[in-house]
């Protein structure tokens, strides 16, 4: 069972951690109902994700891949701030009819600058290094009474080459838009249909 880690949110904190995971690392052990197993610190070797097979920004074509992941990993944040745990080079096999929970305990031969707080928001299980495109490519403009013309704040060396869409900040995104109501004519209105209105 291999288990990927996403060292956290916080860019400081997440560098910490991964200069103490290939600098000060220590040991490892894995507590399960009671016993402890701990494993060979010189079977782990904590190196930074950058260059590995994924990448973050597609390719049109199989083509040679590593400047671009070298250049993802070196230029953009949190890519290569994932450690990868081998529990079974620890424990093989567990009895999960007895205990179905398990306790990792990493040690370091120095103490981290990093408070209890810092270390609760680190060590996400499921995560993959991904880019908000929408964000880098969307536009906020906030258009003011009585006026009609506005220029997108583009710097002046850059340049637009491609306007993909223009809607409403309140506008909804899908095609199919509102609900549809039935109005009826005032003639056709009765009690049942007015709410069951009482009768005075």
């Amino acid at each position: 069972m291999h288990l990927m880690f996403f060292l956290g949110e916080n860019k400081t904190t997440s560098d910490i951690l991964l200069l103490a995971f290939s600098q000060y690392f220590e040991k490892i052990e894995v507590v399960h109902n009671g016993e402890r197993y701990e494993g060979d610190p010189l079977n782990y070797a904590f190196e930074p994700k950058i260059g590995n097979d994924y990448k973050i920004f597609p390719q049109k074509n199989n083509s040679f891949s590593a400047p671009q992941r070298l250049l993802e990993g070196l230029y953009l944040p949190h890519v290569h701030h994932f450690i990868e745990l081998d529990i079974p080079q620890i424990v093989t096999q567990l009895d999960w009819k007895q205990q179905q929970r398990f306790v990792v305990n990493i040690y370091f031969s120095q103490q981290l600058p990093l408070t209890q707080e810092e270390c609760n928001q680190s060590f996400f299980l499921n995560c993959a290094p991904a880019i908000d495109s929408e964000a880098k490519h969307t536009l906020l403009i906030d258009f003011k009474k009585n006026k009609s013309s506005y220029l997108l704040p583009i710097p002046t060396h850059h340049y637009l080459a491609d306007l993909d869409k223009i809607e409403l900040s309140l506008e909804p995104h899908e095609l199919a838009r509102g609900i549809y109501w039935s109005f009826l004519s005032y003639d056709r209105i009765n009690r049942r249909l007015s709410f069951n209105a009482p009768i005075s």
